[in-house]
């Protein structure tokens, strides 16, 4: 509902959550549903109600992922992405790894999959699987797209200069 997503740009957030609610219960097949569902899944995480937020995101998305329309793909990366970021703020790890991944899978070009991959990293890090960060960043370096594959290729070496830090100071 146009009043509902306005009352989020507002900052209206408990009256934008149950106007959306509303729009959506009463016409869930609107042609704006997808855009309904992407600002119910704001408001719900302004006011950190996460599992809500991230069901709301992920309505959109899959509303939008299938379209033949390149704008339409697009916005549904962007959601996935969206998604990632509120999964990573609300410390919900594996759901957030699991968005940026899903996002680099679904990237409409090699600029969008590298910044998802780099956003994986990330997330990796804060969760505390280095591991996972260093292999990450190692094929995010290859990809050569500016400007991930250089702050890839950065964290890398700062990643080696720490361990080697490390050996000195034992």
């Amino acid at each position: 509902s146009l009043l509902g997503r306005a009352q989020n740009e507002l900052g209206q957030y408990e009256q934008a959550v149950k106007q959306l609610d509303l729009a959506l219960a009463k016409t869930p097949d609107s042609p704006r549903a997808a855009e309904d569902y992407f600002a119910l899944g704001q408001a719900l995480s302004h006011l950190k109600r996460w599992e809500k937020a991230l069901a709301a995101l992920d309505k959109a998305q899959q509303l939008l992922k299938d379209s033949k329309d390149e704008q339409a793909r697009l916005m549904a990366y962007l959601i996935t992405m969206e998604a990632g970021f509120k999964a990573r703020e609300a410390n919900l790890w594996s759901k957030s790894l699991a968005y940026f991944k899903r996002a680099e899978a679904e990237a409409v070009n090699e600029r969008d999959k590298a910044q998802a991959a780099y956003e994986l990293a990330q997330s990796q890090r804060k969760a505390g699987a280095p591991a996972q960060v260093a292999a990450t960043y190692q094929r995010l370096a290859k990809m050569n797209v500016t400007p991930w594959s250089q702050m890839a290729a950065r964290h890398l070496e700062d990643m080696r200069l720490s361990r080697a830090l490390n050996q000195v100071g034992r």
